[in-house]
């Protein structure tokens, strides 16, 4: 993808506007498979706030040439990616859904645009940040 693509994006990134809100954030999911998941998540409470805020994004980005996201819109945090090892991870997610997870509560106030360079380490890098209103948008970190 050209950086020009990418710049496009980050303007018009920067017209969303949006109030900050807050989430709750507590236990754990998985995608992929449970045997050996791509990824590990803690569950992100899907709020009225959160899903216009991720409806504004995807809006802008296929506006901007992106391809539109079809697969359901998943709010999380994640944990960890690719599991590497030889056995199963299948029992310990399993337990997972036992435990007294603590709930928490996270104020929102912005949200990071990062681009993934999948052949480099790190992988994720910021690309821009978004704050809400009454914040000051940061734009490029490089």
């Amino acid at each position: 993808m050209s950086d020009s693509k990418v710049w496009e994006l980050v303007k018009k990134l920067q017209t969303i506007s949006f109030s900050p809100f807050y989430v709750q954030v507590g236990g754990i999911g998985t995608f992929g498979s449970t045997d050996k998941p791509r990824v590990i998540y803690s569950a992100v409470q899907s709020t009225e706030a959160l899903t216009d805020l991720a409806n504004q994004v995807q809006f802008v980005a296929v506006q901007t040439g992106f391809s539109s996201e079809e697969r359901p819109y998943i709010p999380h945090i994640t944990l960890a990616k690719k599991w590497a090892g030889t056995g199963s991870m299948e029992k310990e997610i399993a337990q997972t859904k036992y435990m007294n997870h603590s709930i928490i509560r996270l104020y929102v106030d912005r949200f990071v645009l990062y681009q993934i360079f999948p052949k480099q380490q790190p992988k994720y890098k910021v690309k821009a940040c978004f704050k809400a209103l009454g914040g000051e948008n940061t734009g490029a970190t490089d």
